[in-house]
């Protein structure tokens, strides 16, 4: 129960920061900024989502491991 609580708390974090970054984005662009790094973008996005991915399955694995233990 609290690593569902915990990764929902992680995922409305995350969700919101992309809210106020997007948010940020568009008005230091229309006020002169410069975009830099447009091409790693993607991948820092594809790290970001694998990483939550990965605690899900890892979680998902090893509680599993751990009720078929509690079962014999």
């Amino acid at each position: 129960m609290v690593f569902i609580i915990f990764i929902s708390f992680l995922l409305l974090f995350r969700f919101s920061e992309l809210l106020y970054s997007s948010r940020n984005e568009k008005w230091l662009l229309k006020n002169g900024a410069i975009e830099y790094g447009q091409r790693h973008y993607p991948v820092m996005v594809a790290m970001h989502i694998s990483f939550i991915f990965s605690l899900i399955i890892e979680y998902s694995i090893l509680n599993g491991s751990r009720d078929s233990c509690e079962r014999t």
